[in-house]
């Protein structure tokens, strides 16, 4: 991750949101999410979708339902076609600063589109299609760097 994202306050912002819209999966279903390490950066998978993902300085950030006007001030949001989840979808596609900028317009869509994808439409919990891609290690670091440290008594 610090290969991929040089940037420590990018790279912290990025991890605490993993971590963020993991807990949002958990509460409905804990085998519903994986993550998966890159080269060039990371995904999180929710049940059978794509949910948040870095790749090459990008981020993608998907959402259900409407979107705040406030958060098309920087980055693309664009519509985004999931069978398996209903409309209207989209994600936002920027860099880690960029959707630090308007993750608050943005937060209540994407935890919306976790929840959906956890469950199936019934309600039952999902269990991820990318369980065999999970990276313990990149959770753990997530964890690691959000968490604040320890002082010894």
């Amino acid at each position: 991750m610090e290969r991929a994202c040089p940037d420590g306050t990018a790279r912290r912002f990025l991890m605490q949101q993993v971590l963020e819209s993991i807990a949002i999966a958990e509460k409905l279903a804990p085998n519903s999410w994986a993550v998966t390490l890159f080269e060039d950066g990371f995904r999180l998978n929710v049940g059978q979708v794509e949910a948040f993902t870095y790749r090459r300085g990008l981020v993608y950030f998907f959402m259900c339902g409407t979107i705040s006007a406030r958060a098309h001030t920087v980055g693309e949001i664009i519509p985004s076609s999931f069978r398996s989840m209903p409309q209207p979808q989209s994600v936002f596609i920027g860099g880690a600063k960029e959707l630090q900028r308007v993750h608050a317009a943005l937060a209540a869509a994407h935890k919306t589109f976790v929840q959906t994808a956890a469950v199936t439409t019934k309600g039952k919990p999902r269990r991820s299609s990318y369980a065999r891609f999970h990276s313990p290690g990149l959770y753990q670091y997530a964890i690691q760097l959000v968490s604040p440290p320890r002082h010894a008594r």
